[in-house]
């Protein structure tokens, strides 16, 4: 996915996302972070952004949390 604007849609992302802040994580519903992840085109290793949920902030989370065993939320949702 291409950004045409960085630093404006990186606002829009964030907040859907609801992450507020790097310092105060206790705020955030995601954490924006990178990561290495390999291009399937090129096969070039590229670094990107990632939102990871933030489960610390969620008292729910282990008791009603689904293990999706492949990793593919859409996958996931539509076998339902």
């Amino acid at each position: 996915m291409a950004l045409k604007n960085f630093y404006e849609d990186i606002v829009s992302l964030d907040q859907m996302e609801g992450f507020r802040s790097f310092e105060d994580i206790s705020i955030n519903e995601y954490i924006r972070t990178t990561i290495n992840v390999k291009n399937l085109e090129t096969k070039a290793i590229e670094n990107c952004y990632v939102y990871k949920y933030v489960d610390d902030n969620d008292k729910n989370f282990n008791s009603h949390a689904i293990y999706i065993h492949h990793g593919d939320w859409k996958k996931y949702m539509n076998s339902l």
